[in-house]
């Protein structure tokens, strides 16, 4: 007997229609993220966003980076929006205390 594909999708607890979910690249992801703060805010231990590595500026000014090197004027649109997305984060955790890690990935 084959296995139904479309068994499994109902064993799945799917997220509410209202939380925005952006995709890579997407222009519209600040717009998006704009609204994770309020929306998971009380609803999650830890938030976390996968960035990239793409924030700093190439070649990295010194070979070890970590949490307090600093970002870069970004080249290109992808290394933008991540920063954007990032400092409005950031913001969040300020404010109100936002649960937030920031991962910045260099391979993927």
């Amino acid at each position: 007997m084959a296995a139904d594909p479309d068994r499994r999708r109902g064993t799945r607890s799917e997220p509410p229609q209202s939380l925005p979910r952006p995709q890579s690249g997407d222009s519209s992801a600040r717009p998006q993220i704009r609204a994770h703060p309020a929306v998971f805010g009380d609803r999650v231990g830890q938030y976390v966003f996968i960035s990239s590595v793409s924030v700093y500026t190439r070649p990295v000014p010194q070979l070890l980076v970590t949490e307090s090197t600093p970002r870069r004027k970004p080249v290109d649109r992808y290394a933008r929006d991540k920063v954007a997305c990032e400092v409005l984060l950031e913001e969040a955790f300020r404010v109100s205390g936002f649960p937030l890690t920031i991962v910045r990935p260099g391979h993927t």
